[in-house]
């Protein structure tokens, strides 16, 4: 007999060998497997999973071993090598979300459908996910994380974000409607908003406080902090211009503040992506202007906005970013794809908006396989004809939690979804 079987021979199988501090239904329904997770008995009664350094000593001073060695349990034995417990994908969110709920961190779900939290209606469900309500719960919940190296990902109000089909199996994030304050500093020329405030809506506090500057926001359907940190806006301006300071969590739960140049702030993007963290809230610094002329000037880009974007099928805004070497010699995205004739093509019931080129709408049932499908031909047809791979704007969600832009996931060593079978080309 290996020494792999006769390990599982010695190791007790039935709850009734177990010392009685391990006796738990939630172990009972555990698989016995190398590689895995342990539940650790003394500091986080039988809810608390660690990872653990598989085949390791007890006695060599492995710390989710150490309660055993220390005990020395005949059950066990010593020495002997440890040999973790895996619970189930669904047992161990059960297992995070009673803890979470009694840290009481914020509304605490699982099972949550993703649809309703991307605009374009697709995606799989997610195992866990958690809205908190204050800044400090934030950094109640990242602590908590850190503490037990458990991943997690943040989504806001999903205007530029999509879901693997198959959902998302770490914690998620939710940064909502209850953070989401919004006031009118005492010098009157500074605005500060919470990161689950509504974009248009800080627009128009703004408006109407005589404080200009980021009017171009008005018609823009997401979250203020998702808004911070993709550096979003239309009319090629982007609400960084006017970011004073940025209000962060970090991944070990400490809160900073950054400044405007510690944030990075390009065309569409900010170097607060590539970090680790939650944004809370920002500060804008703006310029007091007339509200009636802010007024009417709301009033014409929504206008132009209704005339020249899709709002009856769901989607995600302008799929790709404006690139300005492309824009100089081809223009727009959008005048791009429908150059290249890309107008109705179609992946499933994913489409290429007759009324729009650079928007990508569903058209009742898409996938996020077909969305990821079409954006990959969109891609190479613009390619072969201007010599230039375009960049997304929108980004995607894969099941591990991690997030990049749509064509950041093609290179074919990373690719999370199939390749495009097919693309039909409507007319008419």
């Amino acid at each position: 007999m290996g020494g792999h079987a006769r390990a599982h021979a010695a190791y007790p199988r039935s709850v009734a060998a177990w010392p009685g501090a391990v006796r738990s239904y939630r172990l009972y329904r555990a698989e016995l497997r190398h590689n895995a997770v342990l539940a650790n008995r003394r500091n986080y009664s039988l809810w608390r999973v660690v990872r653990l350094h598989a085949g390791a000593d007890l006695a060599s001073g492995c710390a989710a071993c150490a309660p055993y060695a220390a005990a020395g349990d005949a059950s066990f034995g010593a020495p002997r090598k440890c040999r973790p417990l895996r619970m189930t994908r669904k047992d161990s969110s059960r297992a995070i979300a009673a803890d979470l709920c009694r840290l009481d961190v914020g509304e605490v779900r699982t099972g949550v459908d993703l649809r309703l939290y991307s605009q374009w209606r697709c995606g799989g469900p997610a195992d866990l996910l958690v809205a908190p309500r204050n800044a400090s719960e934030v950094a109640h919940l990242l602590s908590y994380f850190h503490e037990r190296s458990i991943p997690w990902a943040v989504i806001g109000g999903g205007s530029n974000l999509f879901f693997h089909d198959h959902g998302v199996r770490v914690p998620l994030i939710h940064i909502g409607r209850p953070l989401g304050e919004i006031r009118v500093s005492g010098d009157r020329d500074r605005l500060h908003a919470e990161a689950g405030a509504w974009a248009p809506r800080v627009a128009l506090t703004a408006m109407r406080a005589g404080l200009g500057g980021i009017e171009h926001t008005i018609g823009i359907p997401g979250a203020f902090g998702g808004l911070v940190l993709m550096n979003g806006g239309s009319l090629r301006q982007g609400v960084g211009e006017n970011v004073l300071t940025v209000d962060i969590v970090d991944a070990d739960g400490q809160r900073r503040h950054l400044n405007r140049k510690q944030c990075g702030f390009a065309y569409r993007r900010s170097q607060l992506q590539g970090r680790k963290c939650v944004v809370v809230g920002a500060t804008l610094q703006l310029k007091p202007r007339d509200p009636a002329l802010m007024r009417r000037r709301m009033i014409e880009i929504m206008a132009s906005r209704r005339k020249r974007f899709p709002r009856d099928m769901p989607n995600c805004g302008s799929v790709f970013v404006s690139d300005p070497a492309l824009f100089a010699s081809f223009g727009p995205p959008g005048a791009v794809i429908e150059s290249c004739g890309l107008k109705g093509a179609r992946v499933g019931d994913a489409m290429v908006s007759s009324r729009h080129a650079n928007f990508i709408v569903n058209l009742g049932a898409a996938r996020a396989e077909d969305i990821m499908a079409l954006i990959a031909h969109v891609r190479e047809a613009v390619a072969a004809r201007t010599g230039r791979h375009m960049r997304c704007e929108v980004r995607f969600m894969n099941c591990d939690g991690e997030v990049r832009e749509a064509h950041e996931w093609f290179a074919p060593e990373q690719a999370p979804l199939p390749a495009p079978e097919s693309v039909e080309t409507l007319h008419g």
